[in-house]
């Protein structure tokens, strides 16, 4: 099988998306399927100069989010410069696009697979930014979501949230929609016998949370150190290691606050990461808005359950009493650090879960798994061509 691979980002680039054009690429690479990147698609410049005038006219005029990568004209351009370099590459039998982006209104008749964490009214509903979004990106969000959803084979999703809008907000077919996970962006993992090693020797004694997200107050930041304040009032020794960003922090919460900051995605820099994950006995990640959460995948190849919100595509990511725990945006620290408290104070207890999350991982949550589905698709929509 040969195919087509299109991003509109570069796909050997790890910090572009979080890494999923990459990841997804390689999961396919990976079983022997030749694949041909279409990608980074450069946008004419004629429409760099629209973007910025319309951000310029949004944001300033305005008081609007603009958002350039939803807009019409981005996505009718990308879509002809994929179209123009598909031209040019030896017959495929099939293209596969990460997210609808580059592809919505890709010319031609091969077979399109195209993989998203989210609808475009998914998206707008759940994310926070997008509440006071410019009336053009609301007015084109539709056009392009119903020309890629026509345009394609099969639509893949990572998560049933996203799946289901799908059928119910564009009511299309559901034959076409498939529910394929994301894995965790490691680019290497350790072995289980490793990670069981990990969690025997994680101390009892006190109770080590770890937050990673560049976004403090939309991941949940705020929440994750009220519950770390919480634990400590109730006499757990507990501190709380910061990822990604740099939260301003009162002298007080200081005491039992580690900040390392945002950590470039390199070969050392993911070393850092994951041995910070390793040592750590829950990911504490309580986002208010999320697609699906990269993340809690990452924590569960380490074997470390998440504490996450049920929001979004979340609860693809975290399943109950497997590799964590989701809470409703009601509930509150108190009762987020009654649940982790229960769960850390029997040690066997809290051994078994981080077990768990590792076998969660294992089956259900890396991209081998990921991969094979997403070919069988693929296979699938060239046999019915």
């Amino acid at each position: 099988m040969r195919i087509a691979y299109i991003t509109a980002g570069d796909p050997k680039d790890v910090r572009v998306w979080s890494g999923l054009g990459h990841f997804i690429w390689k999961s396919l690479a990976a079983r022997g399927v030749e694949v041909e990147l279409i990608g980074p698609l450069p946008l004419p410049r004629h429409v760099h100069a629209l973007n910025h005038l319309r951000r310029y006219f949004y944001q300033r005029v305005q008081g609007k989010f603009y958002w350039n990568e939803g807009d019409l004209t981005n996505v009718r351009a990308h879509s002809r410069a994929a179209g123009r370099k598909l031209k040019s590459l030896p017959p495929v039998d099939a293209v596969v696009s990460a997210n609808i982006f580059p592809s919505a209104f890709l010319p031609g008749e091969l077979p399109l697979v195209s993989y998203s964490d989210s609808t475009l009214r998914t998206l707008f509903k759940t994310y926070p930014a997008h509440a006071n979004m410019a009336g053009r990106n609301y007015r084109h969000a539709d056009k392009i979501e119903l020309s890629a959803q026509r345009r394609a084979a099969a639509l893949v999703y990572a998560s049933e949230w996203a799946a289901d809008s799908a059928r119910k907000d564009y009511s299309t077919d559901p034959a076409k929609i498939h529910v394929v996970p994301f894995g965790a962006n490691l680019e290497t993992t350790p072995s289980r016998a490793s990670v069981e090693k990990m969690i025997a020797t994680r101390d009892p004694r006190e109770l080590r949370l770890l937050f990673i997200g560049m976004d403090w107050q939309r991941k949940g930041g705020p929440v994750a150190l009220a519950v770390t304040r919480e634990l400590n009032r109730m006499n757990i020794p507990a501190g709380l290691t910061v990822i990604g960003c740099n939260p301003l922090l009162d002298e007080a919460d200081q005491k039992f606050v580690n900040v390392l900051g945002f950590i470039e995605k390199t070969v050392a820099g993911q070393a850092k990461i994951q041995a910070e994950l390793s040592r750590s006995h829950f990911l504490i990640v309580p986002s208010v808005a999320e697609c699906f959460g990269i993340v809690y995948c990452e924590a569960s190849a380490l074997g470390v359950p998440s504490i996450a919100r049920n929001v979004g595509g979340v609860a693809s990511a975290v399943r109950n009493g497997r590799n964590g725990q989701r809470f409703e945006l009601e509930d509150t620290p108190a009762q987020i650090a009654a649940w982790i408290a229960e769960a850390f104070k029997d040690f066997q207890t809290y051994q078994r879960l981080a077990l768990s999350s590792l076998t969660e991982y294992e089956t259900h949550l890396n991209w081998n798994v990921a991969g094979e589905k997403l070919e069988r698709i693929i296979r699938t929509v060239i046999a019915k061509k």
